[in-house]
């Protein structure tokens, strides 16, 4: 081969390179949403920490739906309306009302279909009443649970044990530096990690029953009967399971009431984001921190940052005027209203685009993924959508809106809006025949 041919060939292999590089670095976010707002945890001291944890991968793209309940000015759980199918991931940290019956089903179709879920730590709390909830999240404690509920799951030579014996399901033994020993060392989210390594000192949920259908026990943590008032059992601490075409990571550890120290612990930390990725992707591709814990030292998170704010501080929140509007079939714009719910010195964004609907977005409508942008001291937008007419006569069609991703706020109750197109057909049949 010749020089210059050489130097081609080498360039040839720098701009391949380079152009596979730009490729990775510009793989969109995995879309996250934590769902939160009522909790007998503290969930406004957890969530920002979570928030922190996901973005600092830069994988993913985190959003917060906070429900109706303390200060919800007027809104009920009706009003109550995430979106689950916009998202890779959603990330339960809730224990509260239960969702009315259509974001129940929406939600086990979301999982069904492939979605990913964290539970974390209090959400195993949350509906017991609700049978497939506890299906999806595979053991849960407290709320009146028992053996009607499922066996207790125990870590017995070497593999997984179903305990039936009659019991309360969910207690908490005193808060004390956990040892964590991975059981499942091949699964994604435990490749590499250490077999045995100590935990921030925490009020982990141990007694926990439920279906356990499709549960994998990925590591598990000994509850000490003398010194912690415990079992006695290996008890599980992270597991999954396959609902439908969905992944469910669960973990027990991360008690949070006054302050946020558990959830500062690198193998916490480190487990949660491989463990959310998996979930959302079905595989993981972070390393493992190099600060690490060992078996013999609690390591805490080098990179955490005391959040600024709260979900609930966290400056004004940005929805639709409505949740639902309708318009006679036309060609041109209909304008939707999205609103801030104080006027800020700065300004504010948020992304809008459709999610869902029967109408075709070639031939009835056109509307690209907008930001909508709110200038200091003001609140309110419009977003609009172009709509085309046509001839034919055909049944009502929808365009579903999603508010996603703010800047500057939080998302209210009202993040999706349903546009009805009504036909034109029946109204110029009954003016054709009154001439």
């Amino acid at each position: 081969m010749s020089y210059s041919k050489k130097v081609l060939s080498a360039l040839s292999a720098i701009i391949l390179c380079l152009a596979l590089t730009a490729k990775t670095s510009s793989a969109a976010p995995i879309q996250a949403l934590i769902v939160t707002g009522q909790s007998n945890h503290n969930w406004r001291i957890s969530t920002p920490v979570v928030k922190q944890i996901l973005e600092q991968t830069n994988l993913f793209h985190v959003d917060i739906a906070i429900s109706p309940g303390e200060n919800a000015d007027g809104y009920t759980m009706d009003d109550f309306k995430p979106n689950f199918a916009a998202y890779d991931v959603v990330v339960l940290n809730y224990v509260g009302d239960l969702w009315s019956e259509q974001i129940r089903k929406a939600f086990v179709d979301y999982v069904s279909n492939g979605g990913g879920v964290v539970a974390f730590h209090s959400a195993c709390n949350a509906f017991p009443q609700w049978k497939e909830y506890n299906t999806i999240l595979g053991l849960g404690g407290w709320g009146g649970r028992d053996e009607r509920w499922g066996p207790y799951i125990r870590w017995r030579g070497g593999k997984v044990i179903r305990d039936y014996t009659p019991g309360q399901g969910g207690t908490h033994p005193s808060k004390h530096v956990i040892e964590i020993v991975t059981r499942a060392p091949e699964h994604p989210v435990m490749k590499g990690l250490p077999r045995m390594w100590l935990h921030a000192r925490d009020g982990f949920n141990i007694r926990m029953r439920g279906p356990a259908k499709n549960l994998t026990v990925l590591a598990t943590a000994y509850s000490d009967v003398v010194n912690d008032g415990g079992t006695g059992e290996n008890e599980p601490m992270i597991f999954t399971i396959n609902y439908g075409k969905g992944r469910v990571f669960h973990t027990l550890m991360g008690h949070a009431k006054s302050n946020s120290r558990s959830l500062e612990c690198v193998g916490f930390i480190t487990t949660f984001q491989r463990g959310a990725e998996w979930a959302a992707t079905g595989k993981v591709t972070q390393k493992i921190p190099k600060d690490f814990p060992t078996a013999t030292e609690v390591r805490r998170w080098r990179y955490f940052r005391e959040p600024k704010q709260n979900p609930n501080t966290a400056g004004p929140t940005v929805q639709f005027e409505k949740i639902s509007s309708s318009v006679r079939e036309k060609t041109g714009p209909v304008e939707i209203g999205v609103t801030l719910s104080a006027a800020c010195e700065k300004t504010v964004s948020v992304l809008c685009r459709v999610t869902d609907g029967t109408a075709d977005d070639d031939e009835d409508y056109a509307f690209k993924p907008t930001t909508v942008v709110f200038p200091p001291n003001t609140t309110t937008r419009k977003v609009a959508i172009n709509l085309k007419a046509d001839n034919e006569h055909e049944a009502p069609e929808t365009i579903v809106l999603q508010l996603q991703q703010p800047d500057g706020a939080t998302l209210g109750a009202r993040t999706q809006h349903t546009l009805t197109i009504d036909d034109n057909y029946a109204k110029r049949h009954y003016l054709h025949h009154c001439r």
